[in-house]
C-alpha cells in the first residue's frame, strides 16, 4: 500500500470510453452495464458493471467500478452469484454525521446518497442516489481499468481508480486500487472486499476451512471453531453467521486461503495493507473473508493498495 501526495492522472480520451452516455440499465442511473471476460482458455475472469444484481437485495450499495461476477478455472467456479464486489464505508461514510435529513453524503464509488433520517448510518440501507460520479473504462487483453471522478457541492470530492488485471497462465487475478481525495474535507472510511466464495456450487461445511496470515481475537461464535490464525468446522445457520475481530495486523501478514478439504480447491488472498479488521460472513451458499483497509486521507493525499487472489485446484481436479 502507498500513500501519496495527490498527483494529477489524467484519463486520455484516445483510450476511455465515456459511460455515462451510453444506455442505462434504470431510469435513475447513468451507467450502462458492461460484462467483459479476461484470460485465456483456461481461466476466465468475468467481470460486469455495475452491480446491478445486487440492486434487488442491496440497493446502491457496492461500488459501481466493476465487480467480479464469475472465475473459472478449467471448468471448475470459485464464485458465488454475488461475486467479488467492493464496498466503501460499511462503519462510517464521509459527510453523513454532518449532513440533516433529505440531505446528502458521500459514498465513494457512487457518489452521493441522501440522508433519509436522525438515524445513524447503516450499510446495509438502501439510501437513494443523489448524485452519481463520472465513469470511465480502458479494456486491454489482460486488463479492465476504471475511473470515477466526483465533486460535490459541499467540499467532498475524490479521484478514484480501480483496475482489474489477469496472469492467466498462473491463475492469479490483481485488483489495484488508488483513491485520492479532492476535496475539502478529510477522508475518514474503510474499504474491503465481500468476496463471495462458493467453489464448484458446493455448500458451506465443515469441509471448508479458513487459514489466516494474521491472529484474530477470539468472539463468541457457535457456527465455526476459532484457532489463532485458523478457523474450522463451519455449519452456519441458513440465515446465515457473522464472525467479526477487530485486531488489526501489518501488511506482511495481510493473507488468508480458503480451502475444501475434500476436493483441495482453494483460492489464496493476500493484500498489501495493513489490516485494519477482519469480518467472516457466510451461509449455507457462500463464504465470504473480508479483510479491511483503512482510508484516512486529508485533502490533498491519496492512497493506494492492491489485491491479489490465485486459484488452485485439487490433484483429483486437474
Amino acid at each position: 500500500m502507498k500513500a501519496n501526495p495527490q498527483k494529477q492522472t489524467g484519463a486520455s480520451p484516445s483510450w476511455s470510453t465515456k459511460i455515462n452516455k451510453r444506455k442505462r440499465p434504470s431510469a435513475d442511473c447513468p451507467i450502462r452495464p458492461m460484462q467483459e471476460t479476461l484470460g485465456d482458455a483456461h481461466f476466465q475472469v468475468q467481470i460486469g458493471m455495475p452491480p446491478i444484481h445486487l440492486l434487488a437485495e442491496h440497493g446502491w450499495r457496492f461500488d459501481t467500478l466493476g465487480s467480479v461476477t464469475a472465475v473459472a478455472l478449467r471448468g471448475h467456479h470459485f464464485l458465488g452469484w454475488p461475486g467479488l464486489v467492493d464496498e466503501f464505508g460499511i462503519a462510517q461514510t464521509p459527510g453523513y454525521a454532518q449532513a440533516k435529513p433529505g440531505a446528502t453524503f458521500l459514498k465513494i464509488g457512487i457518489g452521493e446518497l441522501q440522508r433519509l433520517d436522525e438515524k445513524d448510518y447503516q450499510f446495509s440501507r438502501p439510501y437513494p442516489v443523489a448524485r452519481w460520479g463520472d465513469q470511465t473504462v480502458k479494456r486491454s487483453n489482460s486488463k479492465l481499468a476504471f475511473r470515477q471522478k466526483f465533486s460535490g457541492h459541499n467540499g467532498w470530492a475524490y479521484d478514484y481508480h480501480k483496475s482489474y488485471q489477469v496472469e492467466a497462465g498462473a491463475a492469479r487475478l490483481h485488483i489495484d486500487y488508488e483513491l485520492a481525495n479532492t476535496g475539502r474535507h478529510p477522508l475518514d472510511t474503510d474499504q474491503y472486499n465481500h468476496n463471495f466464495f462458493c467453489f464448484d456450487g458446493v455448500e458451506v461445511s465443515r469441509a471448508y476451512s479458513l487459514q489466516l496470515g494474521f491472529p484474530v481475537g477470539p468472539a463468541p461464535c457457535l457456527w465455526l471453531r476459532h484457532g489463532k490464525n485458523r478457523l474450522t468446522d463451519f455449519h452456519p445457520a441458513a440465515a446465515g453467521g457473522y464472525f467479526a475481530s477487530t485486531q488489526a495486523a501489518p501488511a506482511d501478514q495481510n493473507q488468508f486461503r480458503v480451502t475444501h478439504q475434500e476436493t483441495g480447491q482453494s483460492v489464496f488472498v493476500c493484500g498489501d495493507y495493513p489490516v485494519s479488521r477482519f469480518a467472516l460472513w457466510a451461509n449455507q451458499f457462500f463464504f465470504s473473508p473480508e479483510v479491511f483497509v483503512a482510508v484516512r486521507l486529508m485533502p490533498g493525499q491519496s492512497l493506494q493498495w492492491r489485491r491479489s487472489y490465485e486459484f488452485q485446484l485439487g490433484s483429483n481436479l486437474r
